[in-house]
């Protein structure tokens, strides 16, 4: 979350600004499935999320939201293409649900984009 704030003040004065990860997102979808399987107890999240809600007290709200998603199928099979970690896709569901509760949640504009047909070669490739 640290680097995520240094990443915004070292782009603040420019117009528009594209971030792929947000301090909002960290603690409500990892933090939140950390907590969820026991990697953090309940005083380290509170102090987590604590912080987070310092760091975004100088960030202003996004404009818009671009949320990218796939099937769960679709998102096992990239998972295992880029050979992340197996505990990455044994907690791939209840990283879903805690993405659509963020998602869901968000009061700016939000454009979902099923990213399902892409192919994995494109998105290797592609740099936002």
């Amino acid at each position: 979350m640290g680097s995520r704030k240094k990443q915004w003040d070292a782009t603040a004065s420019r117009k528009k600004v594209v971030f792929d990860r947000s301090i909002d997102e960290d603690i409500a979808v990892f933090c939140r499935m950390h907590l969820q399987n026991g990697y953090l107890n309940v005083d380290e999240f509170n102090r987590l999320a604590k912080f987070a809600d310092s760091l975004r007290a100088g960030l202003p709200a996004p404009d818009l939201i671009i949320y990218l998603q796939a099937s769960e199928d679709v998102l096992e099979q990239r998972l295992l293409i880029k050979g992340h970690p197996t505990i990455i896709r044994d907690n791939l569901c209840v990283q879903l649900q805690l993405y659509e509760d963020w998602i869901s949640s968000r009061h700016e504009s939000v454009v979902r984009i099923d990213s399902s047909r892409c192919k994995v070669e494109t998105l290797l490739r592609t740099h936002l």
